[in-house]
């Protein structure tokens, strides 16, 4: 079976399909449209976009015109990272539901732990508030509004106040994450606690594919970088939520059923400083 075709089993029992289609910066509507169109067509069920990101509409108007039927489908969304108050996040659950045009969503992430512009502080600290939020979701969650729900960018701190205060386990946590970019102990914690990793920018953002490392690797495995990457996050049980424009690129992301062996796997995981700006974003 191809990987494209294979799931990870959430610690609900929900399938969740193993690589996900990202739709982060791409928010014109005719770019959107045909984006997540060769996704589809090409075999992709997996769609992921968020509040934050200003395409929900695009995304759903996508969905509504595709073929595929909606039940094959597995759409994440995110309540943004700005909104801390449970009766906004009202709002904005809603909004996402009617822009999707969707009855339920399947996976539903808080986007971030603090504000967007407060990622940088230190000192900012919202756990009482997230675990209201959460407690709100396992609401909607139990209501079968959402199949599953989850987190983004958390640390362990900011997962274990969650584990304390719910009484639901995140299903999912959202990381950003790549060669070079491991996040070896929130990835023990969630692992821990069955809770499924997914990562985001498994490119980091192209600079990644420009690295000689990564392309000697994958030059032995006569593949390309953006396929060793899609590739290594797999093998480590990652799912990694690769992103194009291009109808090329996005069915060349797609072949990615080989295997990279253990002593490769070992030296892609030790490498550090593998982009210019090692500094994981939040998005």
């Amino acid at each position: 079976m191809r990987r494209l075709n294979e799931t990870f089993r959430l610690a609900n029992g929900v399938a969740i399909p193993k690589l996900g289609f990202g739709t982060w910066l791409i928010e014109k509507e005719k770019q959107c449209l045909s984006s997540i169109s060769y996704a589809l067509k090409n075999g992709y069920r997996h769609i992921d976009t968020a509040n934050d990101y200003g395409n929900e509409k695009n995304v759903g108007k996508a969905i509504k015109q595709s073929a595929v039927k909606r039940e094959d489908l597995f759409i994440t969304t995110k309540l943004s990272g700005d909104i801390k108050d449970v009766r906004q996040a009202e709002a904005a659950f809603k909004k996402s539901l009617k822009d999707l045009q969707l009855d339920y969503i399947d996976l539903y992430l808080i986007h971030s732990p603090v504000p967007w512009d407060e990622c940088d502080d230190p000192q900012a600290n919202y756990d009482k508030e997230n675990a209201a939020l959460w407690q709100r979701m396992e609401g909607w969650y139990r209501e079968g509004l959402i199949r599953a729900i989850g987190v983004s960018n958390f640390s362990c701190a900011d997962l274990t106040n969650l584990l304390e205060h719910g009484t639901t386990v995140p299903h999912v946590n959202q990381i950003c994450y790549y060669i070079g970019c491991p996040q070896s102990e929130v990835v023990r914690l969630c692992k821990a606690n069955q809770i499924q990793v997914i990562g985001h920018s498994p490119f980091a953002h192209g600079d990644l594919l420009h690295n000689e490392d990564v392309l000697r690797m994958a030059q032995k495995y006569d593949k390309s970088a953006s396929q060793l990457c899609i590739a290594f996050a797999l093998q480590n049980d990652i799912l990694p939520l690769p992103k194009s424009t291009h109808e090329a690129y996005i069915i060349a992301n797609t072949d990615v059923d080989f295997i990279i062996d253990d002593a490769d796997m070992q030296y892609l995981s030790q490498l550090t400083n593998t982009i210019p700006d090692s500094e994981a974003d939040y998005l």
